[in-house]
């Protein structure tokens, strides 16, 4: 049998405990079956699991769909979350627009929030977060924008934007309800006249 990594020939390396036949291949040293009881360890599983999430699939559907088990799904899905690594962050952005996810680890009450931001003009991800939606989180992420000399910030109607982004950069103010995308400037300090 030809090794299913490198397609160099394999070598018997003893059975599995379920009597399946072990093969070896010395040149990528790895393990293999020729055939697998287990769906999972198929190599076209992994990355429908990952095009599976990106299309907003549950992981119970997930499980459903590929006929895998649900710890299998959610131990794919934890590694590949390690694996992300934030972006540099650009110096210098016109317009940085800030918004939320919420999400739920477990159970419903035990909520979770993404925090992005994302530049206005090209889409591009400039930073993240998770955690709870208070201002100690997002304090991490609007001040990462003010170092790196963002010049707008756009946000959602959240209260707590208010007290972390400073009073004379102004704050733009955008209704997620309004499909026009119609941009309020909200001065937080009103003239005295």
């Amino acid at each position: 049998m030809t090794c299913k990594f490198c397609n160099h020939a394999c070598q018997k390396a003893g059975k599995q405990k379920n009597g399946a036949q072990k093969l070896y291949c010395k040149l990528c040293r790895k393990y293999q079956q020729k055939t697998y009881r287990n769906r999972a360890c198929c190599k076209d599983i992994k990355p429908m699991i990952f095009k599976l999430v990106c299309e907003s699939v549950s992981v119970r559907g997930i499980a459903r769909i590929l006929n895998i088990s649900v710890n299998t799904v959610q131990t794919d899905i934890k590694w590949a979350a390690k694996s992300i690594i934030k972006p540099p962050i650009r110096l210098h952005q016109e317009t940085v627009e800030v918004d939320e996810l919420r999400t739920f680890i477990g159970n419903k009450q035990n909520q979770y929030w993404i925090a992005y931001a994302l530049n206005r003009k090209s889409g591009e991800v400039m930073d993240f977060i998770v955690g709870k939606r208070n201002k100690r989180t997002l304090r991490v992420l609007v001040n990462t924008l003010l170092l790196s000399g963002a010049r707008k910030i756009c946000t959602d109607q959240l209260n707590i934007y208010r007290s972390l982004i400073p009073a004379e950069m102004g704050l733009l103010i955008f209704f997620m309800a309004d499909l026009n995308a119609d941009i309020n400037i909200l001065d937080p300090l009103p003239n005295s006249a």
